[in-house]
Parts: C-alpha cells; sequence; structure tokens
C-alpha cells in the first residue's frame, strides 16, 4: 500500500475516533442536563367521555370511548387505583386530562391513540396529574441512565481505540523514517 493511502486512512481513522469521542462527551452531557417535563393543570384541559370498551394491549390498557373517535392508552405502571380500573365498563363515564392542542388534533382525526394526563371516574381517581408526572420523570431517568452508560462506552471505546491506534501509528512512522533515513 502506498505511503499516501496509509496516511489517508489513517487520518480517516483519526476523524472518526475524534468524532465518537466528541459524541460520547455529548451524549453524556445530554443525558445529564435533559430537562424533567412537568405537565401542570393549567396547560391541560379536563374531558369528559362515556366508555364503549376496555381492552387490554400488552401490559397496558385501550380505552375505547362513545363519544369520541380515539383511544385513551393506559400504561400499567400509572395506575393507582387498580380495583377501581378493574371495575371499569362499557357506559361508565370517565374523565381525562389533555392538552388543549391534543384535543384540536383529535377533532380533525389525524390520531387515534392519545395517553391522558389523568384519569378518573366521579368517585376517585385512577391516576392523577402528580401521578402522571411521576411516571414520566421515572421513564426520563431510565432514559438519562441508558444515555449514559452508552455514551460511556463509546467515550471509553473511542479513547482506548485512539490511544492504541495512535500508538501503533506512532511506532509505524518512527520505523518508516529511519528505513528512510538508512536509503
Amino acid at each position: 500500500m502506498a505511503y499516501s493511502q496509509r496516511k489517508q486512512r489513517k487520518k480517516g481513522f483519526l476523524a472518526g475516533g475524534i468524532v465518537c469521542i466528541f459524541f460520547g462527551v455529548f451524549s453524556l452531557c445530554a443525558a445529564v442536563f435533559i430537562p424533567q417535563p412537568i405537565v401542570t393543570v393549567d396547560e391541560t384541559e379536563e374531558y369528559l367521555g362515556t366508555i364503549d370498551a376496555v381492552e387490554k394491549e400488552g401490559k397496558d390498557f385501550l380505552i375505547s370511548l362513545d363519544d369520541c373517535p380515539i383511544k385513551l392508552l393506559i400504561s400499567h405502571e400509572i395506575i393507582i387505583e387498580n380495583d377501581l380500573f378493574n371495575t371499569l365498563k362499557s357506559g361508565d363515564k370517565i374523565y381525562f386530562r389533555l392538552f388543549e392542542w391534543e384535543w384540536d388534533i383529535i377533532q380533525q382525526g389525524r390520531v387515534t391513540q392519545f395517553v391522558p394526563r389523568s384519569l378518573r371516574t366521579e368517585e376517585a381517581d385512577i391516576y392523577t396529574l402528580e401521578n402522571y408526572n411521576e411516571y414520566i420523570k421515572n421513564s426520563v431517568v431510565k432514559g438519562k441512565i441508558v444515555l449514559g452508560c452508552v455514551s460511556g462506552v463509546l467515550f471509553i471505546g473511542a479513547t482506548v481505540f485512539l490511544a492504541l491506534y495512535l500508538r501503533k501509528t506512532k511506532g509505524v512512522i518512527i520505523k518508516e523514517s529511519s528505513d528512510q533515513i538508512t536509503e
């Protein structure tokens, strides 16, 4: 292989390693500083719906409504009143919170499923806005942990690769230099 081709390949490896290190550092910083979203009552609107059916979807649930063209997606992790939730049946009235802009999208028929920010009957809360915020906070924390681990592995891997690569390259450059001097 010609000297210039090796040199270009070395530059490519070096640039790739540096990009990986920057990506790792950036991802690690993003994992640490991702803001945790908190939904407030002022940002949402409460709506009333009549249950058509409650279906199990894996571990989660879908509530079909008579008076809306959507299904409410309910995570099993967020429900605080399992007994109350398990008694829901067709014809029951429920109250759920959505962002106002989500309701506009529903009215246009562009979406078929939404996750309500709270869910209750007239008698009791199935889950509240505070429960929803806690659920989202825990989800974000899990995401931060995964992103941090991936970033850390990427950063360490790229650093070790570059260190070994530069060590090997430096030896080759010194050997090639000494070969050129002796010729």
